[in-house]
């Protein structure tokens, strides 16, 4: 069987099975953990089975995947079983992990899953005034996993829901696509200690803006913070828009460039000004970016 995993660095997991033999209607494959990667705490979101919602359940230190009727896994079928777990006790240390697959007509296959470190790991968003209809800063906050620093060409893109009630599809700038906007680096206190090269970068539905650390940051283990000023908040409060902040480790022109983390958080939009902070909205993915 073929499979793979995603985001095991970032306490979710989304791994893809593809059955060694037929399954028949009822029956289950059973995926199991059995060195130190613990899924036994997790919750479990997107179970599929060949495209279709499935039944999984965790069962010790197990995935179980059961083929409900009238649907079967005809044998060299390529159908694929994919899971995302969330909550999950997994390993942050790279290495190997050793998995085994068993259906009930094959013979247990031993897998070893090679799990890369992380230079990023950890993203919080905060909004200087939360009033409806006023210009803001927003400051990210990256803290990179002890030991590492940020990269050389790493770049954030932080991207903000558009629509009734949500950012406007330029960010109230008025500037166009590709346009460079004003974004600081900031110290633990946010003072600004350098310039960074930002840009927006998609003008539409769900803009973004792009932060290039093009020299990379040796501020491995503590926060790097960036400064985005001038970004209007939505034009009216009560609302509630999505900001997802997505982290890569190389040039977004390398023609596969690997995130390392992205978060989603959900900004409060108040009617009366004040300082916001963003919460997490519950999900923490890592997709390369199928999410599988």
């Amino acid at each position: 069987p073929n499979l793979t995993v995603a985001n095991a660095a970032f306490n979710s997991l989304s791994l893809t099975v593809e059955p060694p033999s037929a399954i028949a209607s009822g029956q289950s494959v059973e995926v199991k953990f059995i060195s130190t990667f613990d899924v036994t705490g997790c919750g479990q979101t997107g179970c599929t089975i060949g495209g279709n919602a499935g039944t999984c359940s965790i069962a010790g230190n197990s995935i179980m995947f059961q083929v409900d009727a009238p649907h079967t896994i005809p044998t060299g079928s390529g159908t694929v079983l994919s899971i995302t777990l969330n909550s999950c006790t997994i390993p942050d240390a790279a290495g190997t992990y050793s998995v085994l697959i068993q259906t009930p007509t094959s013979d247990a296959v031993l897998y070893e899953l090679a799990i890369d470190p992380r230079p990023w790991f950890a993203f919080s968003v905060a909004s200087l005034i939360d009033e409806a209809g006023f210009d803001t800063e927003f400051i990210i906050e990256v803290e990179p996993e002890p030991g590492h620093d940020i990269p050389a060409n790493g770049s954030l893109v932080i991207q903000f829901q558009s629509g009734a009630s949500m950012f406007a599809t330029d960010l109230g700038t008025g500037l166009a696509q590709g346009s460079q906007l004003d974004c600081v680096e900031l110290n633990n206190s946010n003072i600004r200690i350098g310039d960074l090269e930002c840009y927006l970068t998609k003008v539409g539905t769900d803009p973004e803006i792009t932060v290039y650390v093009a020299g990379g940051i040796a501020n491995g283990g503590s926060y790097f913070k960036v400064g985005i000023p001038g970004i209007a908040n939505p034009g009216t409060g009560g609302g509630t828009p999505n900001i997802t902040v997505t982290g890569y480790s190389e040039s977004l022109s390398a023609p596969d460039p690997t995130i390392e983390h992205q978060q989603t958080f959900s900004y409060a939009v108040s009617a009366a000004a004040g300082p916001a902070a963003c919460t997490p909205a519950g999900t923490d993915l890592d997709v390369n970016v199928d999410t599988a």
